[in-house]
This record gives C-alpha cells, structure tokens and sequence, in this order.
C-alpha cells in the first residue's frame, strides 16, 4: 500500500536542502523544526480522529465484530507507538536543556549552532545508538502486532496484511541514524532529524490506522433480497365488480434471521427472503380467517415481531 504523505511534501523537500547544503541560516533551520512540529501533531490529530471512529465503530451492531478483530491491533501500535514517541520526547528534552535552547524563540539564537551538546547527548551518553536500537525495537513490534495468524479472519486476508504491514514500514529513520555524526552536527540538525523519525513513525500509525478501518467500514444495505409482490383487492367477486391488482418490488431483510408462522405451522423462508404457503380451503362458506406471526431480530440483537390476520371469505 502506497504511503500518504501528500500533506508532508514541502516539508520533506525542506529537509532535504538542508542535506544539500550543510550549513544553512540557523533561521531556515528553525522554521523547518516548527513546520515539522506543526505537521506531527496535524497528524496526531487524525490518528486520534480514526481511532474515535473505530472505537464508535466497536459498538454498531452491524460493525461490531468485525472492529473487535482488528481494534486490539490497531491499540497495539498506538501503545508502541506512544511509547515510541515518549523517548523522542525525552531526547528532544534532554537536547534543548544541554544546548539551552529555546523553540519559541522569534530570533534563532546561537545555541541551535551548538556541536558539543550534541556530541555529548549522542555519543558520549551513547544516545546514537540508543535511538537505533529504539527504532528496530519499534518497527518488530509493529510487526508483532499485525501478527495475522492470530485473527479470526479468512486466510486470503492474512496473506494481504503479511505484504502490506512490512510495506508500511519505512526504513528511513535507521539510515538517518546510520549516517548521523554527532560530532560534526549542530543542535538544529539533531532536532530535525529527530522530528523526522516522529514524522516517519506517525505516518506509518497513520497507514494502520487506516488499514484497520478500511477493512472495518462496512458499507451495508439493510435489504438482502427483492421479489415480486402482487395483490388483489378481494378474493371473493360477483360479475359486474371491479378487479384491482397492485403490482411492485419488496425488499426483505434475510440478516435480521425472520421466522414466519402463517395459521400456526412455521414456514421456512426462501432465498428470495419469502414465505409461502398456501392451503386447499374448505367446503365451510362464510368469513374465515389466518393469523400470520413474523419474528426478526434487531440489529442490538433483540427480538420483536409482526402479528396480522388475513381474512377471506368461501362463496356459498
């Protein structure tokens, strides 16, 4: 499954310039960390959204089920990936407070220059190869929790989630950390690339995020099949009367499970979701009467039912 990152475009095109030029205005370096900031917590706001949904999801009738599959998958990821996003903090943190700096700040000051703060946090306190060892441990958990062979779902979707999950995950904070040298880079850099590794975390939740709903989003027509249907104004006529016949479509419910009684005797209904029955009336003339009785269920799974009596009469 392709990536979504249309929204992050400008900002990856930021990032990459300062790649192309090693030493661009402290200025630019700043207002790059903002956009990213910016950005994260824009998509922290839509993962949130898809999990609402989700979570209200869990609890429609006709959703239900199939959401309790795949929602303890989708907490999973969240859970590595709050965890996740809580070390990032914590570095962002520890940066800002050796090196002094001040994010909101409308000037860049010099301390975003700053090589020795970074150099201790990264590779004195061997922060560098923490974050790499965060970020393997980060993407096999993500792995874990898409473990398909453990959901309740047909093997055909399995196989689609064993390719789609690995596709999900870029690689891309691994090689940034790989080719991060703490001693020749600046406060302002580290900062980026750390808001980078967020932003490639968030977009990889977001992607399971939306992988979990597309295959809960249940687009349900409350009707299962249709018939004919066709009336008469009366069964019992004299010559010179007038006939009447209603002719139409019905649309019948075969998930709401009916259980039809037509004059006490149950009857199965058809895959056209009708009942039939018919009955050799007798030689008795007058007015007589069947009961017929529909059970159903609703869609919170209780029962109710239709009672109604059909009335004809025999000619004498």
């Amino acid at each position: 499954m392709k990536r979504t990152r249309n929204l992050l475009i400008s900002l990856f095109l930021l990032s990459a310039a300062c790649r192309r030029h090693p030493d661009p205005s402290l200025a630019q370096m700043t207002g790059i960390i903002k956009s990213l900031d910016h950005s994260n917590d824009f998509i922290y706001g839509q993962i949130n959204n898809l999990e609402r949904i989700l979570q209200n999801r869990s609890d429609e009738p006709y959703t239900t089920e199939r959401t309790k599959i795949w929602l303890p998958h989708f907490h999973a990821v969240k859970e590595s990936s709050d965890e996740m996003h809580t070390y990032l903090n914590s570095l962002r943190s520890a940066l800002r407070k050796q090196a002094h700096l001040v994010l909101d700040s409308t000037n860049a000051s010099s301390q975003w220059g700053d090589k020795s703060a970074v150099y201790d946090l990264f590779e004195k306190a061997g922060g560098k190869k923490e974050l790499s060892g965060k970020i393997a441990a980060y993407h096999k958990a993500i792995l874990n929790a898409w473990n398909s062979d453990s959901m309740d779902i047909p093997d055909v979707i399995k196989e689609d989630i064993k390719k789609d999950i690995p596709r999900m995950i870029t690689h891309v904070p691994e090689s940034l950390v790989d080719g991060f040298d703490p001693a020749n880079t600046t406060a302002a850099t580290a900062y980026i690339l750390l808001a980078q590794i967020e932003n490639d975390m968030l977009l990889t939740q977001f992607e399971m995020a939306r992988y979990a709903d597309i295959h809960t989003n249940i687009a349900r027509d409350a009707y299962d099949k249709y018939s004919f249907l066709a009336g008469v104004n009366s069964n019992y006529l004299k010559a010179g009367q007038t006939l009447t016949i209603d002719a139409g479509i019905g649309a019948f419910s075969l998930a709401c499970k009916p259980k039809v009684t037509i004059n006490g005797v149950p009857i199965e209904v058809n895959t056209e979701g009708v009942a039939e029955y018919s009955t050799v009336v007798g030689n008795t003339p007058g007015k007589h009467t069947i009961p017929i009785r529909i059970e159903y269920t609703r869609p919170d799974g209780s029962t109710s039912s239709f009672k109604k009596d059909i009335k004809y009469e025999i000619a004498p």
